[in-house]
């Protein structure tokens, strides 16, 4: 029964889930607190969820809802810290070890059970920070707005904490000294008090090294030192007042701070010759321990670090008052200390020190590089890289003292850059394509062109052309590709506006006959956007790494080529499942940090063979299946690339105008996908004042499941076929039916993949190999597919994994399901040569004869035998027709061939009862003798004897060898190791006939 209040509809999924149901999607940390549902894409609760402060909420969780916890004592006292401003974490948080969230909008949420009860506190300390505790409830993951996710930071315990005063203890700087610079400009400065004890204070400071040779370089440095740091012009000038108030050039001074503030005259030049800041007058004075603590004092009252070429410090223990300094005069990275009122340094960590950063944030999964212009004895620019990058290059580049100190003080040191308004910040998009931003579709680095009527005219009446002439052997398939081409660019802007899983705009697989046609569409979707080409192989979406790299580059589409190798494994399907369902791609963790992969570009998948029926797969595709029959000439496809694929670049002005009109009303991709290229396409031609065509209604739907599984069990059939008359043809030079053939081949173990055991045959692995092309993966799923056994069976003496199937169904299977017509055989008599082993036989027709002793069989005259078939003679009705005396010579040929074949299938028949292994540990005597061979049964030369003393000839020796050299054959591609060079390795040992032995076989199967 639904919850009270619980809507219905509105955007929600079929399914209804209990709390039990969703519990593995929620973090484990949250799993005993309260979880309630929120509406979908939004922060919204979908209940009154008032009355659940003080109890449990045991409802209905719809598919596609948000989830939200419930903070307080009825989730064992727990409270969340919710930082607005990242930087506030970065710079005191970000060592604490507890469960942590990162929110949809970039903030961050640090997880407690608190140890005393609070209440909730907004803007703690005016600091933009949040307590979230009794009477509130947060967002958790998995939840979705606008395309993002509130995703796991850290995944850690939740740790129980006295809140307030942790919070009180890492927060000593004032909440209006954080600064910071956004979208690749300065902001501009905020103006800050300066109290009349830090005017003292500064003036203080600055009295030792305020000396004459120096007065005019320390007012300049830190007049632009105050104005960087928003200093009110008042306050300053009280600061100068004071400094220079014994010096008779006073004016001269305030002058300076009035061109500063540009009050007078033009500003000073940002340096000086012969002085880099005030560091450098300190350090010349007072010596370098002092200067260094001048330097840090200062930037603590100016709420700044300087803008000039002074050290700048970040404080990383409050209790031992230890810093990371980067000293831009020395050219180093050192961990320095406070001591007897000076720094003091204490690790020399790398001899190359930052000077400017810049920061770029990717506004759509929070994701930052850095860009760090190092001097010292390096002098290079690093970057835009991630941390890790920029210290491996570090590294490599010999200039790193401290390995172990170093990432944690380039992170603190960039911290302080940003803290102290040094650093410049650019949260801007960098992959070109179409994104939601703010309501608006927004195009980056993509530019429109300017188009007329006629422009738009020139396009369609182009695509007419396609349509109707070049492609008109497509149909409806040409126009679907068409459609899907207008709107894949927006797919990732359609996962943000709607912001829910599901498969909101699929992805395209054009497979099937080469030369129809498929790479040429896929150069047509890239030209409607005025793109160039851009065809990558399988073997760049091979891997997951490699994959998310193309995915996430851009958000036009991508053609991949010859897919069908990737289709095959695990991994790769599911992330396309993934990519096309959701906005990322993957997520890994990176430096303990969550990153996730954006699955910005939808892909056009090529390929020439079967596309594999992976009903999961083809649910999240569009598959445009291409025949046989879909195939060009050679002089049709060189007349296509000289006249029409020059002329492509013709619909670009269809791309604009779909832009353009998605611009104007960027809440159409709502829609379904099919339904607004329709719409886009038809006010296109009506804004052209084009008739509408007929074929704009068109759309193919794609293969069924049925229509590929259709497709892969004929080409299967077809492959295994191809073998059974490849290896007869090769082995026999006899017109015969299909049943006689497949026989044939068994009974001469032509076939590695397949053995005959009574009237079933059994398929073993090695079969996969042959099928390889076939989009069988293994073979249980062949068994599946047919409706055959799959098990464990015994061929000769051993154990074998494999799959079962009646003779006559897997001749029946082979025949295409139909009885194959014999010319010569209409029904058969049979003459036993030995006594049947079964009262029911199969005969050469493939028809099985029941055959008792009280009905002898009554057989015509033996010039009317037609053929020997599994030890028995076979006959035609009918008297036969009379023959010329060169065919009955022929026939009496064919005859004794067929007798001295069936001798040595008897004998063969006999050895498969002996195991083959009996060859390896068999001896050769010294000397033949002739004796009748205990095998076949004949008198010969014997020449070995068995581990039992059985005499054995040179021919049955061989049989049992090829048998052996079969068997450890089937063996190796158990486990996948059925190569040539492998199979002779692994008889080597054996000797050199076990190694000709192998040879041979692999030549006569083309191993």
């Amino acid at each position: 029964m639904r919850e009270k209040g619980l809507p219905s509809g509105g955007g929600f999924g079929s399914r209804v889930y209990k709390l039990c149901d969703i519990l593995q999607r929620i973090p484990r940390q949250l799993r005993e607190a309260n979880i309630i549902p929120l509406k979908p894409n939004s922060k919204q609760p979908l209940i009154r969820w008032k009355e659940f402060q003080t109890k449990r909420y045991e409802g209905d969780f719809p598919e596609g809802c948000n989830f939200a916890v419930i903070c307080g004592e009825v989730s064992n006292n727990l409270c969340v810290v919710d930082f607005d401003d990242r930087r506030l974490y970065e710079e005191f948080f970000s060592d604490v070890t507890t469960f942590t969230v990162e929110t949809q909008s970039g903030g961050v949420h640090l997880y407690f059970y608190a140890t005393k009860s609070l209440r909730k506190i907004p803007k703690f300390k005016g600091f933009p920070i949040d307590i979230q505790a009794e009477g509130s409830y947060v967002v958790i993951p998995p939840s979705v707005l606008e395309g993002r996710e509130w995703r796991v930071l850290k995944d850690a315990e939740i740790v129980q904490a006295d809140v307030l005063s942790l919070l009180e203890e890492r927060l000593p700087v004032p909440a209006e000294e954080l600064t910071e610079r956004g979208g690749g400009r300065e902001k501009k400065e905020e103006e800050k008090t300066l109290t009349e004890t830090k005017i003292l204070e500064i003036v203080n400071l600055l009295k030792p090294i305020y000396r004459e040779g120096y007065r005019d370089y320390i007012v300049h440095f830190l007049s632009g030192w105050m104005k960087k740091a928003g200093i009110p012009y008042e306050e300053a000038k009280k600061v100068i007042e004071l400094l220079s108030e014994n010096d008779e050039e006073q004016k001269q001074r305030l002058y300076v701070l009035d061109r500063t503030y540009e009050r007078a005259g033009n500003p000073p030049k940002k340096e000086l010759k012969g002085k880099s800041g005030i560091q450098e007058i300190a350090e010349n004075l007072l010596g370098e321990e002092r200067a260094l603590e001048l330097i840090r004092k200062l930037e603590v009252l100016l709420g700044r670090a300087s803008p000039f070429k002074d050290s700048i410090f970040s404080l990383i223990d409050f209790q031992r008052r230890l810093y990371y300094v980067a000293n831009p005069r020395k050219g180093i990275i050192a961990r320095a200390s406070e001591r007897d009122g000076g720094i003091v340094y204490k690790e020399l960590i790398a001899e190359c020190c930052p000077t400017n950063i810049t920061i770029y944030e990717d506004p759509l999964n929070g994701d930052r590089k850095f860009e760090v212009e190092f001097n010292g004895l390096l002098n290079k620019k690093i970057g835009p890289a991630d941390l890790d990058s920029i210290a491996s290059q570090l590294r490599m580049l010999g200039v790193v003292k401290h390995r172990r100190l170093l990432e944690d003080a380039l992170s603190s040191i960039i911290t302080a850059f940003i803290r102290s308004g040094k650093a410049e910040i650019r949260r801007e998009l960098e992959k070109p394509g179409f994104y939601y931003i703010d309501g608006e579709l927004k195009a980056v680095k993509w530019q429109p062109e300017d188009f007329t009527k006629e422009d738009l005219r020139k396009s369609l009446l182009f695509l007419i052309e396609l349509r109707e002439k070049w492609y008109a052997y497509l149909s409806e398939r040409f126009t679907t590709v068409v459609k899907w081409a207008i709107i894949a660019p927006f797919s990732y802007a359609i996962k943000q506006i709607r912001g829910t899983y599901g498969v909101h705009f699929p992805w395209i697989l054009l497979h099937g006959s080469s030369f129809s046609g498929k790479s040429s569409l896929g150069r047509l979707i890239r030209a409607i956007w005025n793109l160039p080409p851009d065809e990558k192989s399988a073997y760049h979406i091979d891997t997951i790494p490699r994959f998310a790299k193309i995915v996430s580059q851009q958000t036009f589409p991508v053609l991949i080529n010859e897919v069908a190798d990737i289709f095959r494994k695990d991994a790769i399907k599911e992330i396309i499942k993934t990519s096309v369902e959701t906005a990322f791609a993957r997520g890994k963790y990176h430096q303990g940090i969550y990153v996730e992969v954006s699955a910005l570009s939808p892909m056009i998948f090529t390929t020439n063979k079967t596309y594999p029926a992976d009903d999961a797969l083809l649910r999240r595709m569009l598959s445009i299946l291409f025949t046989l029959s879909d195939r060009r000439a050679k002089h049709e496809v060189r007349r296509f690339e000289r006249e029409v694929l020059p002329r492509l670049y013709d619909l670009k002005y269809i791309g604009f105008f779909v832009f353009k009109k998605l611009t104007e009303h960027p809440q159409d991709l709502r829609r379904d996908w099919r339904e607004l290229s329709t719409a886009l396409l038809k006010e296109a031609f009506e804004s052209a004042e084009l008739e509408v065509p007929a074929w704009l209604s068109e759309f193919h739907e794609g293969e069924s499941l049925e229509d590929v599984d259709e497709v892969v069990n004929e080409e299967i059939r077809a492959t295994l076929l191809s073998e059974v008359n490849m290896q007869y043809a090769r082995h026999s030079r006899e017109e015969a039916g299909l049943g006689w053939r497949i026989r044939e081949v068994l009974d001469r173990d032509l076939l590695p993949w397949a053995h005959q055991k009574g009237d079933r045959i059994l398929l073993t692995t090695a079969v996969l190999k042959v099928l390889k092309d076939c989009s069988v993966d293994s073979l249980r799923s062949l068994a599946e597919r047919f409706g055959w056994d799959y098990g464990v069976f015994k061929l000769g003496k051993r154990p074998i994994r494999a799959v079962s199937v009646a003779l006559s169904d897997f001749i029946a299977f082979l025949g295409g399901g139909t009885e194959e017509e014999e010319e010569k055989v209409r029904y058969t008599t049979i003459q036993f040569t030995q006594q049947p082993p079964t009262e029911e036989i199969l005969g050469a027709d493939g028809k099985r004869y029941r055959l008792t002793e009280e009905q002898p069989m009554q057989l015509p005259e033996p010039d009317a035998i037609d053929f020997v078939a599994r030890g028995y003679a076979v006959f035609v009705e009918g008297e036969p027709e009379k023959q010329s005396e060169q065919e009955e010579q022929n026939e009496q040929a064919q005859q004794a061939e067929r007798e001295e074949r069936e001798r040595e299938k008897a004998n063969e028949r006999r050895e498969r009862e002996i195991d083959p292994e009996i060859v390896v540990k068999s001896q050769e005597l010294l000397q033949s003798r002739s004796e009748v061979c205990a095998f076949c049964g004949e008198q010969k030369d014997i020449r070995w004897v068995t581990q039992d003393g059985e005499l054995y000839c040179d021919d049955c020796r061989g049989r049992l060898m090829r048998r052996f050299v079969r068997d450890t054959l089937n063996r190796l591609s158990e486990r996948g190791e059925d190569s040539r060079e492998k199979l002779i390795e692994t008889l080597a040992v054996f000797g050199r006939d076990f190694v000709l032995a192998a040879k041979k076989y692999c030549d006569e199967r083309g191993i």
